[in-house]
């Protein structure tokens, strides 16, 4: 695996270069730790391909119908509903539905997507809400996701200003897009990932082969750069995983 060495650069200046404490050198930071493996095709995971139509591909539908989930008698079922006018982005309603392909979410119109798969999604958005609708006092799983904005926010900000209380920023796909989503308590080191249905908290990120996950903290990619990698956790390295001069602190590097 080819990696460019970024630099191992000393925090002080010229001028204490002969103190007799002489500040630390800087961790090493590389980039180039791999690139970007794009998602399955969403369009084909078992949530998405109903009985009737399918939300990402829209195909079972007419033309002129738009497949969306529904609820009936308390469960959730797909229909080909009359697909409206309403473009991506714009408001929305019962009155007003969104075009084909697209679904009213919180009052506007969100491209319905599957799986996680962040191809199909516009330009500044991806794939990593899911859709649900409340019947009773629970929310209830579509089975289709949404694509939402992403580049709100940024990783290593601790209190980010553009999420809510109850929010963190985390990184919500493989190309390392950002975006304000619930908090999750896992914790550096411990288990996530789908086999464990755990998320990593704030300043974490979740890697490793499929059933494998682990938290691994981020860090600062840049020389010097702050928040740094501890001795004990490796290096700070930039994987195309991740948003640009964002690492992640990783052992034996």
């Amino acid at each position: 695996m080819a990696f460019v060495l970024v630099g191992i650069a000393s925090c002080g200046t010229a001028d204490s270069s002969n103190d007799d404490h002489p500040k630390p050198t800087c961790g090493a930071v590389f980039e180039g730790g791999g690139g970007i493996v794009p998602p399955d095709d969403g369009s084909e995971a078992p949530e998405c391909q109903t009985s009737l139509c399918n939300y990402q591909s829209q195909e079972g539908c007419a033309a002129d119908e738009s497949c969306l989930p529904t609820v009936v008698d308390d469960a959730i079922a797909s229909v080909c509903a009359k697909a409206g006018t309403s473009a991506l982005g714009a408001a929305c309603s019962s009155l007003a539905p969104c075009e084909r392909g697209a679904a009213c979410v919180s009052g506007y119109c969100r491209k319905l997507c599957c799986a996680g798969d962040w191809t199909v999604c516009e330009a500044g958005d991806s794939c990593f809400r899911t859709f649900a609708y409340q019947i009773g006092n629970a929310p209830a799983l579509t089975g289709a996701w949404v694509c939402y904005p992403v580049g709100e926010c940024s990783v290593l900000d601790p209190h980010p200003a553009a999420c809510k209380a109850g929010e963190d920023c985390k990184i919500v796909d493989s190309r390392g897009s950002e975006a304000c989503i619930p908090k999750s308590a896992g914790e550096l080191g411990e288990p996530c990932g789908l086999a464990t249905g755990r998320l990593c908290g704030a300043g974490l990120t979740c890697v490793g082969q499929p059933g494998e996950e682990a938290c691994r903290r981020l860090c600062r990619a840049e020389a010097c750069g702050e928040p740094a990698c501890p001795a004990e956790e490796g290096s700070c390295v930039h994987f195309d995983r991740d948003p640009p001069a964002v690492g992640e602190c990783t052992p034996g590097w």
